[in-house]
């Protein structure tokens, strides 16, 4: 997933609004790379796995893959070496997306239900103590937070708000375009992490929209397929250099 908003030091700073339904396309372009990696394969078969250590690009809209239901992972997978490579070559390609900060792993072209979330560009910027009575400018080291990568294996959503609310979003397999979608205010989730310990996480606001954004990529829906006022912003050498 990514998301709209100001990325400083490679990570988004401050959650910004689309514009409204007119002047859209004058808002600026969200900072960032281009991920540049070699091609992921894998090849799924009965009784086993095989994923091969070929990163490249995250999978682009067009791809099949991105139209799969996904396949929940083996029990004899949790805690092998073969899933933590996969999870490894996932953070190195979301950690290339200054304003990326969820991916699925059919985004990377292996049709299972994973996901990970980049939790420290999820959370508000926090200034150092000394620059609280300053000037209000924010040094390079409180800018940057340590990469917090959360796994979710196998992710339900067991319970959803009767609420919904209209939020923006984009993704880094439909690259470029953005558009307002409604998204429940708040959703329970089941999963499990590497090693197979089975965790229930609450959420709302951006992480419940997360969640369901995911949970879309593994059931093979992209959130073009139901957003509204969807408009492409090109990207320029200056946002790529």
């Amino acid at each position: 997933m990514r998301w709209y908003g100001r990325v400083e030091n490679g990570r988004s700073r401050g959650a910004e609004r689309l514009p409204e339904r007119r002047g859209l396309l004058d808002r600026p372009l969200p900072e960032g790379r281009v991920a540049s990696f070699s091609q992921t394969s894998q090849t799924a078969f009965s009784g086993g796995f095989c994923y091969s250590h070929k990163v490249k690009t995250i999978v682009q809209d067009g791809d099949l893959v991105l139209r799969k239901k996904a396949k929940p992972l083996p029990e004899e997978l949790f805690g092998s070496a073969k899933l933590a490579q996969l999870i490894k070559d996932m953070s190195g390609a979301l950690d290339a997306e200054p304003d990326g900060v969820a991916l699925a792993a059919p985004q990377v072209g292996v049709s299972w239900r994973i996901f990970i979330i980049r939790k420290d560009r999820t959370l508000p910027l926090k200034p150092a103590a000394s620059e609280v009575a300053g000037s209000g400018e924010l040094s390079a080291k409180s800018k940057v937070l340590a990469p917090q990568v959360d796994v979710y294996i196998n992710p339900e959503i067991v319970r959803r708000s009767r609420k919904k609310q209209e939020t923006d979003e984009g993704c880094l397999s439909v690259r470029g375009k953005y558009g307002h979608t409604k998204r429940h205010e708040r959703v329970t989730l089941r999963a499990r992490r590497e090693s197979g310990e089975r965790v229930e996480r609450g959420a709302g606001g951006l992480l419940a929209q997360i969640f369901e954004h995911e949970l879309d990529h593994l059931d093979g829906i992209l959130f073009t397929d139901h957003a509204t006022d969807v408009v492409e912003l090109k990207h320029t050498d200056e946002h790529l250099a």
